[in-house]
């Protein structure tokens, strides 16, 4: 099973995402994210090196949803 990472809210003004990850329909972390470039792939790719911990074959590999809508 996989970690689902969820992006609930993104913060322009100090550049942050909130984040949440999810195992099993558990949360095992909440946190705000910094970004550099609003973009999704970008966005992706910080969160990807961020919780690389979780991004293993223990975890199962990372699955991101965006909750929240992002125009880049």
């Amino acid at each position: 099973m996989s970690v689902q990472v969820n992006v609930t809210s993104v913060d322009f003004a100090t550049r942050t995402v909130n984040v949440e990850a999810l195992k099993n329909g558990k949360k095992i972390f909440k946190s705000p994210m910094k970004y550099k470039r609003l973009a999704k792939a970008d966005i992706e790719k910080q969160l990807r090196k961020e919780l690389k911990a979780f991004d293993t074959p223990l975890w199962g590999g990372l699955a991101i949803f965006f909750l929240c809508r992002i125009d880049g």
